[in-house]
């Protein structure tokens, strides 16, 4: 009988480490696919920053009748985008003003490395142009838009 106790014991401890175990792997394995889903966005979320910079920079001039001279002149005036002048990555958005010579100002994230370039899909410039309301400026950030949204409508890495 002491035996059988002991075998009972034993099977009931395998058991459990293997238990233990399998929920483990399984809690590592959502967390990392909650992880690389989260870095496969934020492309998209850098772009969106953009968009709404962009936005607030079309009503400063709006509003003001100049354009402002930089990022914080304008989250002066709409604190609510405070937020969005730093990237998805955590790099500061880069301003080019506006030229009246080109058209347009750019707002810029150099992706994940934060440098200038990039050929993958995270560390390529996202580049949004303002005024928004100008044809060819929206135009231009319509393609830049359709490179994330299909992708990541899908869960996709964005492109």
């Amino acid at each position: 009988m002491r035996d059988d106790l002991k075998g009972l014991i034993l099977c009931f401890a395998i058991i459990g480490v293997l238990a233990g175990l399998f929920v483990s792997l399984s809690v590592f394995h959502i967390l990392w696919s909650l992880h690389a889903r989260d870095k496969r966005v934020m492309p998209y979320a850098s772009y969106t920053r953009l968009v709404n910079l962009a936005s607030g920079f079309d009503d400063y001039k709006k509003q003001n009748g100049v354009w402002p001279a930089d990022i914080i002149q304008l989250v002066n005036v709409r604190p609510d985008l405070g937020n969005d002048t730093n990237d998805a990555y955590g790099h500061a958005v880069i301003l080019i003003p506006y030229s009246e010579k080109a058209g347009y100002g750019e707002l810029i994230s150099y992706g994940r490395d934060g440098k200038p370039g990039g050929d993958n899909k995270f560390d390529r410039d996202i580049e949004i142009r303002f005024p928004t309301e100008t044809e060819t400026n929206a135009q231009w950030n319509k393609q830049v838009s359709e490179r994330f949204k299909s992708r990541v409508d899908r869960g996709l890495p964005g492109s």
